[in-house]
């Protein structure tokens, strides 16, 4: 089978609904990519960089403060 071609299209998947800025579902369709392909280092990369922009996208800049 190929699977290099899975591991792609599934990669390819988080990276687009990462671009649409849906951190949360990127996280969900990385580690459910992850099942079908347990030893893609680039799944597992995807995955720790989709965390991240989940994290960073639950914080705001707020305008103003101390003076």
């Amino acid at each position: 089978a190929d699977t290099w071609l899975l591991e792609d299209l599934l990669y390819e998947k988080v990276a687009v609904l990462e671009a649409l800025g849906l951190h949360d579902a990127a996280v969900v369709a990385c580690a459910a990519a992850l099942e079908r392909c347990p030893g893609s280092a680039l799944l597992r990369a995807a995955l720790g960089a989709a965390q991240r922009s989940r994290a960073r996208g639950g914080l705001r800049v707020l305008r103003g403060g101390v003076t």
